[in-house]
């Protein structure tokens, strides 16, 4: 008799072998006398250890970003979308490309603004972190950015704007946060003398200047 011809349950048998409960004696199979087979109840696998949830970029940025990005904002300028994308890629908490774009919008005694050259892009990368760090040490919301980069023709109609200002450099900020602007400057300053950057600090009435020049220096136009 060959295996098909097997009964349904001896062919059970012969393909998976016998699972015996325990105390009861094991089958005869054909080929010789069976062994009592021991069976045991397997340890239980133990539940791996989870992590702490740690939330979602979305998440994040439901929760953090301020203020929300207008709806009707729309790329009309050249480069515009690609200088978004930059910062994207700085993993910002706080800050927003179009906070950035919105002021490289702005217009001045009929002169306007544009944004920086590439070659300059990095340079505001690094003021990016330091105020995005800085409105998180703060704990309080940075309102808004009044200055970034501003082009020679565009900084030489603004009022009281030094020639060689950094932000023709692209690596100084204008910065209003919801607290006294010499609450940001006293924080700021930590973060210098701890060497998170270097770089200018300047106080205004309602709002703090900040660079990444390479070197520190300080004022206040208070």
């Amino acid at each position: 008799m060959n295996f098909r011809e097997l009964p349904l349950s001896r062919r059970q048998v012969l393909a998976g072998g016998v699972t015996l409960a325990a105390g009861i004696a094991t089958a005869s199979l054909p080929w010789g006398r069976s062994e009592p087979q021991k069976t045991s109840t397997p340890a239980p696998i133990p539940e791996p250890a989870l992590a702490p949830l740690l939330p979602q970029p979305e998440e994040v940025l439901t929760e953090t970003l301020e203020p929300v990005p207008p709806k009707h904002l729309r790329y009309t300028e050249p480069h515009e979308e690609q200088y978004a994308h930059f910062i994207h890629s700085l993993d910002l908490l706080y800050i927003a490309p179009f906070e950035l774009l919105r002021v490289h919008r702005n217009s001045h005694r009929g002169v306007s603004n544009s944004l920086p050259p590439e070659k300059l892009w990095a340079q505001m990368g690094k003021t990016l972190k330091v105020a995005d760090e800085l409105r998180a040490r703060l704990g309080r919301k940075m309102l808004l950015i009044t200055s970034a980069y501003r082009s020679p023709q565009y900084n030489r109609v603004i009022p009281g704007s030094a020639s060689r200002s950094y932000h023709t450099k692209n690596c100084a900020l204008d910065l209003v946060y919801d607290c006294p602007p010499e609450e940001a400057l006293a924080e700021a300053k930590k973060m210098r003398s701890e060497g998170r950057f270097t770089g200018g600090l300047g106080l205004y009435s309602n709002f703090i200047h900040l660079d990444t020049r390479g070197s520190n220096a300080v004022w206040s136009r208070v």
